[in-house]
């Protein structure tokens, strides 16, 4: 896009990530660096959200459609790429250890419920059941956060000036340093001025001193060529 209209695009984009329901987006990181005009580094913006997979497209064509000052198609996507990771096994894994952490939990509750367990082992089986529940509980965030990972996908934009515009970058700085440049042409020619104004009677003098002196030797010629 025109390197005018990335922190407007990222800005639009970081916003309806984090107000549009309609998305259901989890905005996880953002970064915007706004260009620095005198190293002639572009602006450059770059967006990590969360997309349930049917909204991955939707966000994508609202994020390319023409701002006001755009023409329809201006904005451009140079290139995708996309990597998918395979959590079965991981999934699978999860659900033995909770299968575990369960039946442990439900052994344990059923001996608290013996006549015959002494006082000391009551203790000892609360502990236990204690650490288990820990247990249970940590696996349970886990299947959670996989759930989300399956769910989900996991967008990165990056949003860079289009072609050609650096080619123009040069241009655009000599047009806003105009004034600046006319005024230090200015200051350098009176400078000049001011330092060769005490030399222009010498100079004067040469100029009209050259030409005497060429016709007097132009006539001596003369005179020796008649004799």
């Amino acid at each position: 896009m025109a390197s005018a209209n990335v922190a407007v695009r990222f800005d639009l984009a970081r916003e309806r990530c984090l107000k549009d329901p309609v998305f259901r987006c989890e905005l996880l990181a953002s970064s915007i660096n706004m260009g620095d005009e005198h190293t002639e580094t572009p602006p450059s913006a770059q967006l990590t959200v969360k997309l349930p997979h049917n909204e991955v497209d939707a966000f994508e064509a609202r994020l390319i459609e023409a701002l006001p000052n755009e023409a329809v198609g201006e904005v451009i996507v140079r290139a995708r790429s996309t990597t998918a990771d395979n959590v079965t096994q991981q999934v699978a894994n999860l659900g033995r250890r909770m299968a575990q952490l369960t039946d442990y939990r439900d052994r344990l509750t059923t001996l608290t419920k013996r006549g015959d367990v002494r006082s000391a082992e009551l203790i000892q089986i609360a502990g236990e059941l204690s650490k288990v529940q820990s247990d249970i509980e940590q696996v349970t965030a886990q299947q959670r956060d996989m759930a989300d990972r399956v769910s989900k996908e996991r967008l990165t934009v990056d949003l860079g000036e289009r072609e050609g515009s650096a080619a123009l970058r040069p241009l655009a700085r000599v047009w806003r340093s105009s004034l600046d440049l006319l005024i230090d042409s200015s200051a350098d020619a009176l400078r000049f001025l001011i330092m060769i104004l005490p030399w222009l009677p010498i100079i004067a003098v040469g100029i009209a001193f050259v030409p005497w002196l060429w016709r007097m030797m132009r006539r001596s010629r003369a005179q020796r060529a008649s004799a």
